[in-house]
């Protein structure tokens, strides 16, 4: 994989931690790991998600670049919803709309999002699909 990777981790699974650190190590383009402490599976926990999203929003900043016509702006922003989070990010994204792109989903949280960004981008949407895996020992 030669693109930019950002992998966001919960922080109360050392499994999962475990196995993202494992897929660090074989990547060979840039990359960060971010762990986000004390969240659960879908970032349900106050707080969490919203810390996601800055930092995915950071990644995109550094990574992307985007002709957005009104400036980015630094802070907290509460979404009510996943859908909500995907028009916003959308709307930062749509110098891309009719390029060749393709958004990647992740279930369950991030689906709804993605299929925003999707939908108003006219691009298709594929899902990553991922899943715990047991090491052995």
């Amino acid at each position: 994989m030669k693109a930019p990777t950002l992998l966001i981790v919960v922080g109360h699974d050392y499994g999962v931690i475990e196995l993202n650190e494992k897929a660090f190590r074989v990547l060979r383009s840039e990359k960060s790991l971010k762990i986000v402490p004390g969240a659960t599976y879908l970032f349900e926990e106050p707080g969490a998600l919203e810390q996601v999203a800055r930092l995915a929003s950071d990644w995109f900043d550094r990574h992307l670049t985007v002709r957005a016509e009104e400036p980015v702006t630094r802070g907290t922003t509460v979404y009510s919803t996943r859908q909500q989070a995907g028009r916003m990010l959308a709307h930062r994204l749509m110098s891309y709309a009719g390029a060749d792109v393709v958004v990647l989903g992740v279930p369950r949280g991030g689906l709804p999002l993605a299929k925003e960004v999707a939908d108003a981008l006219c691009a298709p949407l594929d899902v990553v699909v991922v899943r715990k895996l047991g090491a052995p020992g």
